[in-house]
């Protein structure tokens, strides 16, 4: 379970990354790259943070999720596109898809076929009138 840090409050995602002893932390107006140096030290060093080319605006963030074929990608979800991006050089997309939703995508959901195909599932709340 992640908690809360200090440099960044907002964690709202976690999980472990390509090295066994880093995880990306990502909130809503940023993702960072947490080292584990010792057993109650972590270095985090920020990927993406705004105002940067994928990131326009602070807040912008609705939803991330890792990729399952490859441990050093992660899909990034804003209320305009969906972002393929790489840990290593976060701020060059590999993909980017222009989602044009209403809403932002609330959750990421990913399948990779045996074909290696991956498919994305985005899921939106909305609001009922």
């Amino acid at each position: 379970q992640c908690r809360k840090v200090g440099v960044f409050p907002s964690v709202q995602w976690c999980w472990w990354s390509a090295h066994p002893r880093s995880l990306l932390l990502a909130g809503p107006n940023g993702v960072s790259l947490g080292r584990i140096r010792e057993e109650r030290s972590i270095s985090l060093e920020p990927l993406l943070t705004h105002p940067s080319k994928p990131l326009p605006s602070p807040g912008c963030i609705s939803a991330v999720s890792p990729d399952p074929s490859n441990s050093f990608r992660f899909l990034l979800a804003t209320r305009d596109q969906l972002l393929l991006l790489d840990v290593r050089q976060p701020l060059a997309p590999l993909v980017v898809y222009c989602h044009n939703s209403l809403s932002p995508p609330k959750m990421i959901s990913t399948l990779v076929t045996a074909e290696e195909t991956m498919l994305v599932l985005l899921s939106y709340c909305h609001k009922s009138e």
